[in-house]
C-alpha cells in the first residue's frame, strides 16, 4: 500500500497560497492607485494655472519672430497670454480683499505710490512728445512692468514655488537658443528675421529682431542655470552639472554667434557674480571654459566685423582722440550718443525735450538713439524720474542684500544670489541699451520678475514668515527606484 501524505500538510499549502495570493493582490491595487493618483482631477487653483501662464510668457516673452507666424499674430497672442496670467494671479485676491501690494518707505517705492511718482515725474517729457504713440508705449511699458513685478510679489509672499516658474521659462528659452545654433550649424531652415527694412539671418539676430535684444534677453536666463542644478540634484550630482551646463553653453553659443555685445558683456558679470558669491562654483567654472573656448572660436572674427565698416557708408568726422574714434566705431556710434545725451541733458534738466525729439545723427546711421537707458530718460523727461528709478532698483538690491546676510538653506540662498544677480546684470545691459527694463518689456520681463520675488521674500521675512520658498526637487522618488515629476 502506497505511503499517504501526511495529514494537515494540504490544508497549510492552501494557506500559503492564499497568503501568496493576497500579496500579490494588495502589491497590484497599490501599483494601480499609484497609477490613478496622477489621473484624479484636482480643484482648480487659479495660481497654479496662471504660474504655468506665466512660465510659457517668460520663454516666449523675448522670441519676437517664428517661421509661418505673422509678426503681430505672435505679438496678439503673447499679449493675451501675459492678460490670462496676470489675470489668473491677481484677480482672485483682488476681488476677496487679500491682495497685499509692496507698501510703506522705502518700501512703497515698488508699489502703487513709487510707480505713479515715475508717471508724474515723466509727465513733462509725455506732454512734449513727437508722438501720441510714444506717450502710449511708455505708459504701457510702465505699467506692464508694474503688473509683472506685483505679480511676483504676491506669489513669492503666499510662498508659492516661484522658482519652478521661472525653470519652466528657462527651459523654453534654452530651447529656442539651442534651436538657433543649430540652424547656424547646419544652415536649416533657412529664413531670417525682419529688422526695420531688412532681413538678418537668424544667426545676427536670434528669434529677435535685434542682436543686442537676443543677446541681452539670454543673459538674463543664464543665472536660472543654478536653479536648474539645485532643483535637479536628487536625480544625481553629475546629471544636474550637466543640465545646467547644456542650458548655459547654449545661452552663450547663442550670445556670440548673434554677436550682441550688450548680452555679452551681461553674460560676464554673471560668471563672475557666480564665481564670488559660492552659489556654484563648479557650473560657473564649466561656463567660463565654455565661454573661453568660444571666444577663441569667434571674438576675432566678431571684433573685425565691428571694426571694419564699409567704406562707402563710413562718415570720417569725428572730432576726438583717436581712440575714441575706435570706440565709437567698435560700438557702432554710442560714444557720439553720449556725448551728444549729456549735451541735451545739460540744457534742460529737470523738464526734458520730449519722448522722440531728440535724434541724433550718427557715422554709420542715418539717425542713432542713445543707448543708455538712464541717458535717455534724462534727455526726455529730465532727471527727476530716472533718479526714482534708480532709488527703486537700489532698494531691490538692499532687499537682497538683508535674505544673503541671513540665516537660510543653501539651496534657498543660491536662489536668492541667482535672482540677484538677473537684477545685475538687467542694470548692466541698461547701461549699453535705450530699451532695457523700460522700452521693450517683453525681452526683459524676467528681471522684473526677479525684482518681484526678491520684494516679495523680504516681506516674508519682514513679517517674521518662513520667506525660504518651498524648494522642491524637479524629480521626486517614486520610492521603487524610479522617478516622478512633483
Amino acid at each position: 500500500m502506497a505511503d499517504s501524505p501526511p495529514q494537515g500538510r494540504a490544508p497549510q499549502s492552501r494557506t500559503a497560497a492564499a497568503r501568496t495570493a493576497a500579496r500579490r493582490t494588495d502589491w497590484l491595487s497599490a501599483r494601480l492607485s499609484t497609477r490613478l493618483s496622477g489621473l484624479t482631477p484636482r480643484p482648480f487653483s487659479a495660481s497654479v494655472y496662471g504660474g504655468w501662464l506665466l512660465s510659457l510668457y517668460l520663454g516666449l516673452a523675448p522670441v519676437y519672430v517664428l517661421p509661418g507666424i505673422e509678426y503681430e499674430h505672435l505679438r496678439l497672442a503673447k499679449g493675451l497670454l501675459l492678460a490670462a496670467a496676470l489675470a489668473l494671479v491677481l484677480l482672485p485676491p483682488l476681488l476677496s480683499g487679500r491682495l497685499r501690494l509692496p507698501g510703506g518707505l522705502p518700501g512703497g517705492l515698488l508699489g502703487p505710490l513709487g510707480f505713479l511718482g515715475l508717471l508724474l515725474l515723466s509727465v513733462s517729457g509725455m506732454a512734449q512728445a513727437r508722438e501720441l504713440a510714444l506717450v502710449w508705449m511708455f505708459l504701457l511699458d510702465i505699467g506692464l512692468g508694474a503688473a509683472f513685478l506685483w505679480c511676483f510679489f504676491w506669489l513669492a509672499r503666499q510662498g508659492e514655488d516661484v522658482y519652478l516658474i521661472l525653470l519652466r521659462g528657462l527651459v523654453i528659452i534654452a530651447a529656442f537658443a539651442a534651436a538657433a545654433v543649430v540652424v547656424v550649424l547646419f544652415r536649416i531652415p533657412d529664413w531670417g528675421t525682419p529688422c526695420g527694412e531688412f532681413w538678418r539671418p537668424l544667426y545676427n539676430s536670434g528669434f529677435a529682431t535685434a542682436r543686442t535684444v537676443w543677446s541681452i534677453s539670454l543673459a538674463l536666463f543664464l543665472p536660472l542655470a543654478v536653479l536648474l542644478r539645485q532643483r535637479t540634484r536628487e536625480r544625481g550630482a553629475l546629471l544636474a552639472l550637466a543640465l545646467s551646463l547644456a542650458a548655459g553653453a547654449g545661452i552663450l553659443v547663442s550670445q556670440f554667434i548673434s554677436g550682441g555685445r550688450g548680452g555679452i558683456l551681461a553674460s560676464l558679470i554673471v560668471l563672475a557674480g557666480l564665481l564670488l558669491a559660492g552659489a556654484s562654483r563648479w557650473l560657473a567654472v564649466g561656463l567660463a571654459g565654455v565661454l573661453a573656448l568660444i571666444g577663441v572660436a569667434l571674438i576675432d572674427d566678431t571684433c573685425r566685423s565691428h571694426l571694419q565698416r564699409d567704406p562707402a557708408v563710413q562718415s570720417p568726422e569725428f572730432s576726438g582722440p583717436r581712440i575714441v574714434e575706435q570706440l565709437d566705431t567698435f560700438s557702432t556710434d554710442r560714444v557720439t550718443g553720449y556725448i551728444t545725451g549729456l549735451e541735451k541733458t545739460a540744457v534742460r534738466p529737470f523738464l526734458g525735450h520730449g519722448l522722440g525729439q531728440v535724434r541724433i545723427k550718427g557715422r554709420w546711421k542715418p539717425f542713432i538713439e542713445i543707448h543708455n537707458l538712464w541717458l535717455k530718460w534724462a534727455v526726455y523727461c529730465g532727471v527727476l524720474a530716472p533718479l526714482l528709478f534708480a532709488a527703486m532698483a537700489a532698494w531691490v538690491l538692499w532687499m537682497a542684500g538683508r535674505l544673503l546676510a541671513g540665516e537660510g538653506a543653501a539651496e534657498s540662498r543660491a536662489a536668492v544670489a541667482a535672482l540677484t544677480l538677473i537684477v545685475v546684470a538687467g542694470l548692466a545691459a541698461s547701461m549699453i541699451e535705450p530699451d532695457a527694463l523700460i522700452g521693450a518689456f517683453q525681452f526683459t520681463a524676467v528681471w522684473w520678475a526677479a525684482a518681484g520675488i526678491l520684494a516679495g521674500l523680504y516681506s516674508r521675512r519682514r513679517h517674521r514668515a518662513d520667506w525660504r520658498v518651498p524648494f522642491p526637487p524637479l524629480l521626486r522618488s517614486d520610492g521603487r527606484g524610479g522617478f516622478r515629476p512633483p
